[in-house]
């Protein structure tokens, strides 16, 4: 599985191994990431000028409408399959 470090309460695992301290990156902080977007199953995050700008619970389509992460996140993620198979058997 591996560690991860947190980005405003997301978990993202792309440092290098000897970055990944399992630290809690606040909004405002630096952050040893490249700037840019980033979608974790928890949230957006946004790096700008190698510190966290800001963290989103979802992600906005061109209509305004709300796209949950864990929508954009691979299809064969496990994770991901047992949500969906959970909302079906919801009827949702």
């Amino acid at each position: 599985m591996g560690c991860y470090n947190t980005y405003g309460g997301v978990q993202l695992k792309v440092e290098p191994e000897e970055d990944l301290l399992l630290t809690d990156y606040k909004v405002g902080r630096k952050v040893p990431i490249s700037d840019g977007v980033y979608v974790g199953q928890e949230g957006v995050v946004v790096v700008t000028g190698g510190r966290l700008t800001a963290v989103f619970p979802v992600l906005h389509d061109k209509w305004g409408g709300d796209i949950l992460p864990l929508d954009v996140v691979n299809p064969r993620n496990p994770v991901k399959q047992a949500a969906e198979e959970i909302l079906k058997d919801k009827g949702k």
